[in-house]
């Protein structure tokens, strides 16, 4: 054993070296010998070298094993492996095949306080450095969900897209160029559209009009082809002459293209610019990755948007129009969805004359959600309107209701309903409660109460024996029906609102103006969860002599 390490010591680490299953070798200081060595480091330092710090170092090296022996004869630099720093000494200059190396060195004493040789051992980092890789590509992408599911209309979309996209790439521009057709041009020509605000661009700068694609440019290939374009010199790149006018708002110097396809087909281009090192492969997958996902945000978007369009206009249709007016009485009718606004729920009211001196009310909720349980409430609606016009009492119409809920096939479920008649000539209310909250009544100098008993939910059983209530109304009266949204309003830890809040809150409003009274139920109800997680629906009348 030659070196300034014990002979012994020598001995025994060159026996570990060489039996170990790893690439590891033992590194005499003193002329950068290879002692011993395992087979499976022999292989690493047969290896091409790959990068140029140790080729420039070592000229005519052409792997490890070329480096050590310069070393040794006194060549180049005389620190193959970073013995002063024991760390990483040449890593990734070698390779074998798809493997990256890292090398680590630890020093070995030479018994007068220095260091006589070193233990170096390599470990392929290739699968680390992807799985970081990938790691680092969906945190990206998680990050890029969360904050597009956040935006509330497809500008914020685009600027949000725009925005994150062009940070996570390091760009200093990100821009969303969506395809366009101008009604007015030539249909068989195609046009991109920047959509504004973009990330780090101006956007009062950018060009309003479409820009044209014209046949084969770099731009017509990301489109049609799928294909990702990249360019280090936009200004004197010859493809991208025709989007000179874009480009040179943009202050680009380098720059890509990516194509956002869906289903097959690109519907966007995702332009990013000026990374200060220019784009790599690596940029160039996470930004095809990005696009994907911006992709089908923006479907996602258009979806929901279509979505809310087709929810609004049927509810629109579902709810009745104004209440007419009802003499002696002032009423204000209250509907939020629990959803988004423009969502589709199963509560419904409904005020409307009737012969002679009466007019019906009713509230109800459908049980279930969404098209189905909405369109339910147009048709027990409807059949509640046909049945009173030629009864003025609410039971027989309210046991009619019940048998044609109960024989209607199409009807799943259960519905609670409140139907009442007021006679304007007697200031009575009476009403048939199926199964629903029992409504509220406040009366000047008195405690706001619950009226009248609930009795089975239409489409139960097919004969429905329900007790008809009544109140004579002075003037000043407030009676309130409403769905059990709001005594049912929790949120996870917290206990259900219940009545007796509600009947609170009546008791300080009730003489307020009957919109105010509505309101202030439904946001007595919000404050207890922040969110309700049902439909609420409210009808406030007040009589008013």
């Amino acid at each position: 054993m030659s070196g300034q390490i014990a002979p012994a010591v020598g001995e025994v680490l060159g026996q570990m070296v060489r039996s170990a299953a790893v690439p590891m070798a033992l590194v005499l200081v003193d002329g950068f010998v290879v002692e011993a060595a395992s087979p499976a480091f022999e292989a690493i330092v047969r290896a091409p070298i790959v990068g140029a710090s140790l080729t420039e170092s070592y000229p005519g090296a052409t792997d490890l094993h070329d480096v050590l022996k310069l070393a040794a004869q006194g060549q180049g630099h005389q620190r193959a492996f970073g013995v002063e720093a024991f760390g990483v000494g040449l890593g990734p200059a070698a390779t074998n095949a798809a493997m990256q190396w890292d090398w680590a060195a630890t020093p070995v004493p030479d018994g007068a306080g220095g260091v006589g040789a070193v233990l170096v051992v390599a470990s392929d980092v290739a699968g680390q450095i992807e799985a970081a890789e990938r790691i680092e590509m969906l945190e990206g992408l998680v990050f890029l969900s969360r904050r597009v599911s956040g935006a509330e209309d497809e500008a914020a979309l685009y600027r949000l897209l725009a925005e994150d996209i062009g940070q996570l790439l390091g760009a200093g521009a990100c821009i969303i160029m969506r395809l366009d057709t101008p009604s007015n041009r030539n249909p068989h020509q195609r046009y991109v559209r920047p959509m504004r605000p973009g990330f780090g661009i101006d956007a009062d700068e950018l060009p309003g009009a479409p820009i044209q694609i014209e046949p084969g440019s770099a731009a017509w290939r990301v489109i049609f082809d799928g294909e990702t374009f990249a360019t280090e010199d936009v200004a004197g790149d010859p493809e991208l002459t025709a989007y000179n006018g874009f480009f040179g708002v943009t202050g680009a110097k380098n720059g890509a293209a990516v194509p956002m396809r869906l289903r097959g087909q690109t519907v966007a281009l995702l332009v990013v610019l000026n990374k200060p090192e220019g784009f790599d492969g690596r940029d160039l997958d996470l930004a095809e990755v990005f696009a994907a996902e911006a992709a089908l945000a923006i479907e996602n978007a258009r979806l929901f948007a279509e979505e809310h369009r087709v929810a609004s206009t049927l509810q629109e249709a579902l709810l009745p129009g104004p209440t007419p007016p009802v003499p002696g009485l002032e009423i204000a009718t209250l509907y939020r969805p629990a959803g988004p606004a423009g969502s589709v729920g199963g509560d419904f009211y409904d005020v409307f004359r009737m012969h002679g001196g009466y007019y019906g009310m009713l509230l109800g909720d459908v049980s279930g959600k969404g098209p189905a349980a909405a369109a339910q409430t147009a048709l027990v609606r409807h059949m509640a309107r046909g049945l009173a016009l030629n009864e003025v009492q609410p039971g027989p119409v309210a046991a009619e209701l019940n048998r044609a809920v109960y024989e209607q096939s199409s009807v799943e479920g259960f519905i609670t309903m409140l139907f009442g008649v007021f006679d304007v000539e007697e200031a009575v209310l009476r009403w048939a409660n199926a199964g629903h909250p029992l409504p509220l009544f406040w009366r000047r100098g008195q405690i706001a109460e619950q009226l009248g008993e609930a009795g089975v939910a239409f489409g139960i059983f097919p004969h429905a024996d329900l007790r008809i209530d009544r109140v004579k109304l002075a003037p000043g009266d407030v009676v309130v029906w409403f769905t059990d949204g709001l005594p049912e309003a929790r949120r996870p830890g917290v206990e259900m609102l219940g009545v007796g809040p509600l009947l609170r809150t009546l008791e300080g409003v009730a003489e307020r103006p009957v919109s105010e009274i509505a309101e202030s139920l439904y946001q007595r109800a919000v404050a207890h969860c922040g969110h309700l997680e049902d439909d609420v629906a409210v009808l406030v009348a007040k009589h008013v002599g």
